[in-house]
This record gives C-alpha cells, structure tokens and sequence, in this order.
C-alpha cells in the first residue's frame, strides 16, 4: 500500500429529485477504494476554473465511471447522442493537464473509453448479455498485467458498460493487456506508461475485483512504496 497519495478523482453529474439542481457526484465506493489505496481523495469538480491547479496537486488521478460518453474530443456528437455533457469537456482537459503536468491516470470503465477516445480511438457498442451488470472471465495478454487482479479467481471481472474497445477502435500508441472472450479490450496502457485503463469497476462489489496496486505503480510509476 502508498502512503498517504493525494488522488484526484473525476466526479458525475447528477440531479436533485425534487428540484432542479445539478450536482457533482461521486459513489462511496469510490472513496472506500481510495482510503484502501492508502490514499486523500481530492475531487475534480465539474464547474471549475482553476482545476488544473488542483491537478497539480496530486499524485495520481482517477478518471470514474458511471454515464456514456457524448462527444469526441474534438465536440462531434457520438453516435445516438442528442445533448453534449460538460463533462465529457473537463474529462478531455484534464486530460491535457495531466500530460502537460505528467500526471499518471487511472481511467476506470467510462474513464477509459475516454481516454480511448483521446488517443484517437473509437467505440463500439457490445452484446448487454455479456457485458452489461454481468461478471465474465477475461484473458491476460501482456505479463506486465499477470498479477493486475486481486481475486482468487484471476480470470473473472465485473461489467457494467454498452460500449468497448477493440483492437481495431483502439487508439495510437496504446497496448491491450487483458482482453474478454469476445476480445475487447478490459485493460490497457500507453506506450510510455502514464495512461492506464481497466473496463471492469474494481471498487465495486465489496472490492471482489479490485486491483493490485503494486502493478499500477510499476506500470506508472506513481510514487516509491514505503
């Protein structure tokens, strides 16, 4: 485990029930997941001007899932999209921060998508019955993700997305290492180790799917381990 990590994690949109009010969200599972890292959660909000002083901050920062992605980097709707969220614009420019602070990033189910996305990726739409609120088996590609899964069985994650990666949407200069049974892509990383994906939720389900850590660091580099 890192010792006290200031982690920032991007935050959803969500509304009020009873009035109108939007707000900036984000699941205690996410916090949970945090602590258990070992680290200070620090969150992005959506409506800020001076995030990137945040950003800089922080030792690593956490790109959540929860919401399908709108529009590409450069604002063209997606597919069956009607309305741009904002966030998929902060997510884009906090990326940009990140790589001009050389900031590691954890991208997580729709983070990495989007990140897939800004590496000139596309997005392509998957079967529900496997992937969607479901857990299937995954296959490791690259050694470096061997011991990525802290499970007893190392084969299994959770789904919760419509939307995947393959090797043909996958952007430039991104490596696949973990692949599902109908070869998307469940995690990945960029060719000079600052950009790490994983399309499973690994502070869900009382962490039966989280990760080993050690991994994350050697493969980004985040910080020695004391």
């Amino acid at each position: 485990m890192l010792d006290s990590l200031i982690i920032g994690v991007t935050t959803r949109i969500t509304s009020a029930t009873n009035y109108i009010e939007q707000r900036d969200s984000i699941s205690h599972d996410m916090l949970e997941y945090i602590k258990m890292l070992g680290g200070i959660p620090l969150l992005l909000p959506n409506v800020c001007e001076k995030r990137s002083e945040l950003i800089k901050i922080c030792d690593l920062i956490i790109l959540s899932g929860g919401d399908d992605i709108t529009h590409l980097p450069n604002g063209t709707l997606l597919e069956r999209t009607v309305k741009k969220n904002i966030r998929d614009k902060v997510e884009y420019s906090v990326l940009d921060t990140c790589l001009s602070e050389k900031k590691p990033v954890m991208a997580i189910c729709r983070g990495m998508q989007l990140v897939n996305l800004w590496f000139g990726g596309s997005l392509k739409i998957v079967d529900e019955e496997l992937h969607v609120n479901k857990k299937h088996s995954v296959k490791i590609l690259n050694n470096e993700f061997s011991d990525l899964l802290n499970t007893k069985r190392k084969n299994m994650v959770n789904s919760y997305h419509r939307y995947a990666i393959f090797k043909e949407t996958l952007g430039k200069n991104l490596i696949p290492g973990i692949v599902a049974s109908d070869n998307s892509i469940e995690a990945f990383v960029d060719i000079n180790r600052k950009f790490f994906g994983v399309m499973w939720h690994p502070e869900r389900d009382d962490g039966k799917f989280s990760i080993n850590f050690n991994v994350i660091n050697k493969l980004l580099n985040i910080r020695s381990i004391k």
